[in-house]
């Protein structure tokens, strides 16, 4: 079971606490791209909301592909692509090369499957040398992420957690 399945309006229903954490991880991964250089290759939000990363993410790099993923286009935005996350990797076209993947699905308690489907597509086409972001709760971090031996730690703050991909699979 998923969040999805069981409360579809989660965010609509909590969006002073939604807007909160698209300011905050936008400010974060900024700080981020200050100090670490992307390889070559698209980024992708998984869990996009309304786009405020997107647009961040838009200004820092104009001239890559950049999707954002959701189960509901909030914001009607041009990069965000509608749909249930978990069909993802039957989905051809968005296999590609992943300099930057953002999970931000929201936590692992309660969207397992959903969280399980975008850190698949990532791993499945991010690129050495390049990043990936997970969104958690209280510092919760399922033990395969930091068990899987192609990611480095990077850096991590309470609720947000960077690895890098330094082997090929």
């Amino acid at each position: 079971m998923d969040t999805i399945d069981t409360n579809f309006t989660f965010w609509k229903d909590n969006v002073e606490k939604a807007t909160y954490w698209e300011t905050y991880i936008a400010n974060f991964v900024k700080e981020l791209l200050q100090e670490h250089r992307l390889p070559e290759g698209d980024i992708m939000e998984y869990g996009s909301y309304k786009g405020g990363l997107l647009d961040t993410l838009k200004e820092l790099y104009p001239l890559r592909k950049i999707t954002g993923f959701d189960t509901d286009d909030l914001a009607n935005h041009e990069n965000i692509v509608e749909m249930d996350i978990r069909h993802l990797s039957s989905m051809r076209e968005y296999d590609c090369s992943i300099a930057f993947a953002i999970n931000d699905i929201p936590i692992w308690e309660h969207s397992g499957p959903s969280k399980m489907a975008a850190y698949s597509h990532a791993m499945t086409n991010l690129v050495k040398g390049g990043y990936y972001l997970e969104s958690r709760k209280d510092q919760y971090q399922p033990d395969f992420i930091y068990n899987n031996k192609q990611l480095k730690f990077i850096k991590s703050i309470k609720n947000i957690i960077v690895f890098q991909r330094i082997s090929e699979t």
